[in-house]
């Protein structure tokens, strides 16, 4: 199904052919730009893995899993929907502003509907392990905080994806993690309590939403306020979307809430902090979300989507196929990055890391669907995860740190599966 033809065929634009030198060039910067971007944002997160004891870890994690929830089930698609519906009106100021506005207001909505039941269940989890009293509601508000401002610096940052602005989206990731960064370095001194983490988060945010919001104000009309023909677009995008990624959204954190449940504290700093190595695929993602996403979105003609689909896909394979390699044959590497604290982790590591790597490919085929506005049949995400889900409750319940990184394969690969399968359906029929 595609969700905006109703509402798109009666503008045409005619794309300007791209020389392989503009690709070249816009390659580099990325590759460069992300390349600094992923370093700050690593060594940030490695600083807090070695700074902080296991019990406020434990504690961040768990906060950390909270927002990445809010966060996706807020969105809904919305993000995607600016890059989807807005690759074919890219050049008109009104129109593009008009469909942003509109993604603004839904996700405003969205996270007054979510705030309720995160006051409610993240307290409830943090209760459990002893965390109690005024700190416990002062980290579900700086959740709130960071997931408002995060969900508008996204949405700002699908506009420049949309016109290539590969250097102005990394000049402003650069800025917002080298005042994490360095907000870490000057109050951290080898230790750092949870609510001064979660604070430079939000800091680091605050200037990641300001800086999008300037960088793309240029190619947004001053006055063009979204009505009814914007909501229905918006709407048509997103609907067949809502269910797959309100469920993906607990599917991505329900192994650290069963773990937070179950498990002891330390367990749950542990599987943080292998989760902190997912920073590495992450540049990997970057990749896909700067340069893939909107390349195959602004493909007009279906025959050149489809090689160029099957061409991209299979450098992903190849990329995830060297991490998957590396994380068995040099485990130990990979736990020196992480501390003394957690270098018996050796078998687990390694499963981390594979595990990552595998859903990046399938996020990647997620991407690559949402770029030509198919977004049909993602409801079939949610029973094929239900019956993953309750087939690792029953074989490898998360009650220890091996125990949860297996649980995660029964998890999470059945969505990575499915897209690819989605993918390659859509492929052979284009």
């Amino acid at each position: 199904m595609i969700a905006s033809r109703t509402w798109l065929s009666g503008q045409t634009q005619v794309a300007q052919p791209d020389t392989a030198s503009k690709w070249i060039a816009r390659t580099g910067q990325m590759v460069a730009g992300q390349s600094v971007v992923q370093v700050f944002a690593l060594f940030t997160g490695l600083l807090l893995v070695r700074w902080m004891d296991k019990s406020s870890y434990a504690e961040y994690t768990l906060a950390g899993s909270a927002l990445a929830f809010l966060n996706a089930s807020t969105d809904l698609g919305l993000s995607s929907a600016i890059v989807g519906l807005g690759g074919r009106c890219y050049a008109d100021g009104a129109q593009l502003t008009r469909i942003v506005d509109g993604a603004l207001a839904y996700r405003r909505l969205l996270l007054l509907g979510c705030a309720p039941v995160l006051l409610t269940l993240l307290p409830l989890i943090l209760h459990r392990h002893g965390w109690a009293g005024p700190d416990v509601w002062l980290i579900t508000l700086l959740v709130l905080l960071s997931s408002w401002v995060q969900g508008g610096a996204v949405i700002y940052g699908s506009v420049l994806k949309l016109q290539y602005a590969v250097m102005r989206i990394q000049a402003v990731d650069i800025t917002a993690n080298v005042v994490r960064m360095s907000s870490v370095l000057l109050l951290g001194s080898g230790r750092i309590s949870v609510l001064a983490a979660l604070s430079l988060n939000l800091l680091g945010s605050s200037c990641q939403f300001a800086g999008n919001w300037l960088q793309a104000s240029p190619y947004l009309a001053q006055r063009a306020a979204y009505g009814t023909r914007e909501r229905t677009m918006l709407w048509d995008f997103t609907r067949p979307l809502i269910a797959a990624n309100l469920f993906y959204a607990a599917q991505g954190q329900i192994a650290i809430w069963m773990v937070g449940i179950f498990a002891a504290s330390a367990a749950i700093a542990e599987v943080g902090a292998l989760a902190r190595l997912g920073q590495v695929i992450l540049f990997l993602n970057m990749c896909v979300t700067l340069m893939v996403h909107p390349f195959l979105a602004r493909i007009p003609d279906t025959a050149v989507y489809r090689t160029r689909a099957w061409q991209i896909g299979a450098l992903e394979v190849c990329a995830a196929s060297i991490l998957i390699l590396s994380a068995w044959l040099l485990p130990g590497v990979w736990l020196q990055i992480l501390g003394p604290k957690y270098l018996n982790l050796r078998h687990e590591v390694a499963l981390a890391i594979t595990l990552s790597a595998s859903l990046f490919v399938g996020d990647a085929c997620y991407f690559s669907l949402i770029a030509r506005c198919h977004t049909s049949n993602q409801w079939l995400r949610i029973p094929v995860t239900i019956t993953g889900i309750l087939a690792g409750a029953v074989i490898s319940p998360p009650v220890t740190t091996y125990s949860a990184v297996v649980f995660q394969y029964y998890a999470l690969l059945p969505y990575a599966a499915l897209e690819i399968a989605l993918l390659i359906r859509y492929l052979r029929r284009a």
